[in-house]
C-alpha cells in the first residue's frame, strides 16, 4: 500500500501543474471566451487565445506548428491522470470505513454530469 500511496503522490505531482493548466484553459473555452465575436461585441483577450491555442493545438502561435513533444506528454499526462484517479478510488475503498459513500461519489460523479447534459 505504501508503494501505491507513493506512485499516486509522484504521478499527481509531476502532472499536477499541467492538470491545473489543462483545467483552467479548458473553463475559460467552455465559457467561450477565448473566440470574438463577428459582431464585435466582444474581443477575447490575447493571454486567453494563446492558452486556447497551446490546450487546443499545441503551439503557441496560431501561426505555429503543433509541438509533437507537448503531444506526448499530454499523452502520458492523460495516462497518469487516469492512473491517479484509479489508485485514488482504490485507496478512497481501502481506507473508508464505509465503501458505501464511495459508491455513492462515485454514482454521483457520473450522473449529475449525464444530468446535466439534459439541462441547457
Amino acid at each position: 500500500m505504501k508503494q501505491i500511496r507513493q506512485f499516486h503522490l509522484y504521478l499527481g505531482t509531476l502532472f499536477a501543474p499541467l492538470i491545473i493548466f489543462f483545467a483552467f484553459s479548458g473553463a475559460l473555452q467552455t465559457f467561450g471566451f477565448h473566440e470574438s465575436e463577428k459582431a464585435g461585441s466582444y474581443r477575447a483577450p490575447a493571454w486567453i487565445v494563446a492558452i486556447a491555442d497551446i490546450h487546443k493545438d499545441q503551439r503557441i502561435a496560431r501561426t505555429g506548428k503543433s509541438s509533437l513533444a507537448l503531444k506526448w506528454f499530454i499523452l502520458f499526462m492523460a495516462a497518469g491522470l487516469i492512473t491517479t484517479s484509479i489508485l485514488g478510488i482504490y485507496m478512497a475503498f481501502k481506507f473508508n470505513r464505509d465503501p458505501r459513500v464511495v459508491c455513492t461519489l462515485i454514482g454521483l460523479g457520473i450522473v449529475i454530469p449525464m444530468l446535466a447534459l439534459l439541462f441547457r
